[in-house]
């Protein structure tokens, strides 16, 4: 693997981490919502 490779693969994998990070912060933000609605 290259140089440029290996750095595709990173930045790939840092974008992938903290859209994960920000799909999981929306659903727990959804989830206080809910559970404050229903109580």
């Amino acid at each position: 693997m290259t140089r440029t490779n290996r750095e595709m693969v990173q930045i790939f994998f840092v974008l992938f981490f903290f859209s994960d990070l920000l799909l999981f912060n929306r659903i727990f933000v959804f989830w206080s919502c809910c559970s404050s609605c229903f109580r």
